[in-house]
This record gives C-alpha cells, sequence and structure tokens, in this order.
C-alpha cells in the first residue's frame, strides 16, 4: 500500500495552518486572502502578500501568472512568492526583489511563467514552516 500524497489544496492548507501556528508565537496573524486562491496575508509589525503555488503532482514545475505578479507589484506592499514542493512543509521561497531577478531564467509561456527547481537558488530553499517563517520574518 503506499501513502496517501496530498493535492494541492491539501498542501496549501496544511501550510497555511503551520504557518499560522508560527506567526501567533511571534505576534503576526496570517489569513487567506479573501477570494484570492493562492494569496496569504502577513499583519503584524510588518505586513506582506505570501502568492502560494502548489507542485502536488511532484512534476517539478509551477505556474506563475504575469497579471498576478503585476497586481502583487502595484499593490505597494511587499510580497513574497512561495513554491511549495509535493513533499509537505518542502519548498522555496523569494522575496519581490529575487522574483524580479530570477523570472528571466524562467520558461516564459505568454501569460504565465512555468518555473522548474533547476532555475532555483538552493538559497531559497526551506525544509520545514519553521524554516519558511524565519525567513519570511527576515524578508518583511
Amino acid at each position: 500500500m503506499s501513502a496517501h500524497s496530498p493535492d494541492s489544496e491539501e498542501l496549501f492548507n496544511d501550510f497555511v495552518v503551520t504557518l499560522r501556528s508560527s506567526a501567533d508565537r511571534d505576534g503576526y496573524r496570517v489569513e487567506q486572502v479573501f477570494g484570492q486562491a493562492h494569496l496569504i496575508s502577513v499583519e503584524g509589525s510588518r505586513r506582506a502578500t505570501l502568492n502560494v503555488r502548489t507542485d502536488a503532482q511532484n512534476h517539478g514545475w509551477w505556474g506563475f501568472t504575469k497579471n498576478v505578479e503585476a497586481d502583487l507589484r502595484h499593490a505597494g506592499r511587499k510580497w513574497l512568492l512561495v513554491l511549495l514542493c509535493a513533499t509537505p512543509g518542502d519548498g522555496y521561497l523569494l522575496s519581490d526583489v529575487e522574483v524580479l531577478s530570477a523570472k528571466t531564467r524562467w520558461s516564459d509561456a505568454g501569460q504565465q511563467y512555468h518555473i522548474h527547481p533547476q532555475q532555483l537558488r538552493e538559497s531559497w530553499r526551506f525544509r520545514g514552516v519553521e524554516q519558511a517563517w524565519s525567513r519570511i520574518r527576515r524578508l518583511i
């Protein structure tokens, strides 16, 4: 019998629940942005929006649409891109500035970028939501 592999929604929800627990301890509030499937608001002494993408199929690719990137850039608020791997709690975390420089290496598929792990720096990798929260705190 094989182990259950979480789908995209499970990966996202598990990440949010665990991140919320970590953030609460530090006096921050984490909430999903109403009506926005992949956006999380982080509120506390500093604020940011997280755009969370999942690779539940473990194909090694994430999609990041250009219109979402433009909306985040023009919102006037710090934002971060979170790329969750199929392994719960494992992924990559990029600041808005890192996205601007990294996207030149991503596959341009018209209205979205396709991102592969080989196009990402190891320094952006996190293993566990606590490690992700620590990096989020430093970046916001």
